[in-house]
């Protein structure tokens, strides 16, 4: 039998029985194994709260300010950030400590800060317990003074970058809609200069999904990052003033239904977030918005494969519009059907747009994939746009 402790307490039933105790779950674990041996766990903090001096597109955390109860725009107090850092060490048994900070944007808190929280740390201390900290910073407050610091002090650093200039301005843009890529590769710079280890952050959002090795390239070979870490952009519609679970589950679609692809015009789904894979969008030059949102049909058979028109500037919505290609002689398929397709334009350009959607769609296919088995997809170029890299329409 085993010796852990039951976490949870009898209790007594109305009718005067003991009730049994609750059997521990996943989350009793921790508890119940603290007393046999060291104990590691991991806390982020956010001392600036969501303060930050960027305004992202994408961020879900900026616009926290405003809700009842939110995080707010105040800085963690003298008093609080002590009873946190002795709280912490004390909580962990373990010979290793970690600190992580967020935001928000810590660097904001300004160095003095750290300075305190390096204090307290070394007050707080146990014997033998080594202590590390970690921030994560957008990269445009870096300066020597902290570069010096960080280093004396080995903060590990994490830079949140999105790619080369023009994807990465393309979100991450200053409150006044500044672009910031010369301020974050100032700050690798600086870190480089001082000898900071740094890792990079990158947001996974519509435009840079499109062109990954782009951006592994550039944060290999331009930034000098040896450790990376991508998140993907995937948030509700309205993720700005609603707090997390407390979407209607009822209401939300099950996944793989149209209204939770971007494009859709009931999409649950931000039109920056990432496009899934299966999912096809055609652009014009110079035009950052889809001409057509395409979805590869699941069920094909060997000689036909159906695209579903989902969205685009070019169409309205039908739940039937889609695009059919047949093989022909040769292995080749060609564009041979366009169902219930209805554009934006006037009936006058009905044409017009039947024919630009077939170009389009024939470009995307560069080279006719061959024959495909039921079940499969199709081999070649479609697919290789289909997973995000970028598709140039006519």
């Amino acid at each position: 039998m085993s010796s852990y402790p039951r976490l949870r307490p009898t209790g007594v039933e109305s009718g005067g029985s003991v009730a049994p105790a609750a059997a521990p779950d996943k989350y009793d674990a921790p508890s119940l194994v603290a007393a046999h041996g060291p104990r590691w766990f991991h806390v982020m903090a956010k001392p600036a709260g969501s303060t930050c001096n960027l305004d992202c597109d994408y961020c879900f955390y900026l616009s926290k300010e405003t809700l009842p109860d939110g995080p707010g725009t105040g800085r963690m107090s003298d008093e609080v950030l002590e009873r946190f850092v002795q709280q912490y060490i004390a909580g962990v048994t373990g010979d290793e400590v970690v600190f992580s900070w967020q935001g928000g944007e810590p660097m904001l808190m300004g160095l003095d800060f750290f300075r305190r929280v390096l204090a307290l740390q070394t007050k707080y201390a146990k014997p033998g317990q080594r202590i590390d900290n970690d921030l994560q910073t957008n990269g445009t407050s870096i300066t020597e003074e902290w570069c010096a610091f960080l280093k004396e002090n080995r903060f590990l650093v994490g830079v949140s970058i999105d790619g080369p200039r023009q994807l990465h301005d393309r979100y991450r843009v200053t409150r006044g809609r500044q672009p910031t890529f010369d301020r974050v590769m100032n700050s690798v710079r600086l870190l480089q200069k001082f000898g900071v280890p740094f890792n990079t952050l990158t947001c996974v959002a519509l435009q840079n999904g499109r062109r990954p090795l782009d951006v592994y390239r550039f944060l290999r070979n331009e930034v000098g990052s040896t450790y990376m870490q991508f998140i993907p952009i995937v948030a509700y519609k309205g993720f700005e003033k609603t707090a997390p679970h407390t979407w209607n589950s009822d209401a939300l679609p099950k996944d793989g239904d149209p209204e939770a692809r971007p494009g859709h015009p009931n999409s649950i789904v931000p039109v920056r977030a990432l496009t899934p894979a299966g999912m096809c969008s055609l652009y014009m030059p110079l035009v950052p918005w889809p001409l057509l949102v395409l979805e590869l049909h699941p069920e094909r058979s060997p000689d036909c494969v159906v695209l579903w028109v989902t969205g685009g500037l070019l169409v309205r919505y039908h739940p039937k519009a889609r695009l059919e290609f047949r093989e022909m002689l040769g292995g080749r398929f060609v564009l041979t059907g366009i169902y219930s397709f209805h554009p934006r334009l006037p009936r006058f350009f009905f044409g017009t747009t039947q024919a630009i959607a077939h170009l389009a769609v024939m470009r995307a296919f560069r080279r006719h994939p061959r024959r495909v088995t039921p079940g499969t997809p199709p081999p070649g170029p479609l697919l290789e746009r289909q997973a995000p890299a970028q598709v140039t329409g006519t």
